[in-house]
């Protein structure tokens, strides 16, 4: 379920948000279907995924966002950076030298992920 933020302002006061992921009983969850069901939300509203592209150039201009990949220029009114590993340099790609601000530096972590077998409490 996705509470508005005014039921989870009520769950955790302390908590700034635009909504949540309410998930009661567990906190795992099937992330591909998830990630299917936000790709068709998308699609719905008008989006384009571009899946497998490597973005060649980018720039930012007073009508949107520009990316430049396969020999293809694409405006863009919003981009959403998904490129793991690479994110950061293709946030880059957005800034020139002759901006002050650059994107965050990038650290690698391992996760450690446990199954618990057994009754539950």
């Amino acid at each position: 379920r996705l509470p508005p933020s005014h039921d989870v302002r009520a769950m955790e006061p302390e908590l700034l948000s635009a909504g949540a992921l309410w998930s009661p009983t567990t906190g795992v969850l099937d992330s591909h279907s998830f990630m299917l069901s936000l790709l068709a939300d998308a699609e719905d509203n008008g989006t384009t995924v571009s899946l497998n592209t490597a973005v060649e150039a980018a720039s930012v201009t007073t009508t949107g966002l520009v990316l430049h990949f396969d020999g293809v220029e694409v405006l863009c009114e919003t981009v959403i950076n998904c490129g793991g590993l690479w994110a950061h340099q293709i946030a880059s790609l957005f800034h020139s030298s002759e901006t002050d601000w650059k994107p965050p530096r990038q650290y690698y972590a391992k996760g450690n992920y446990f199954r618990l077998s057994g009754v539950r409490p």
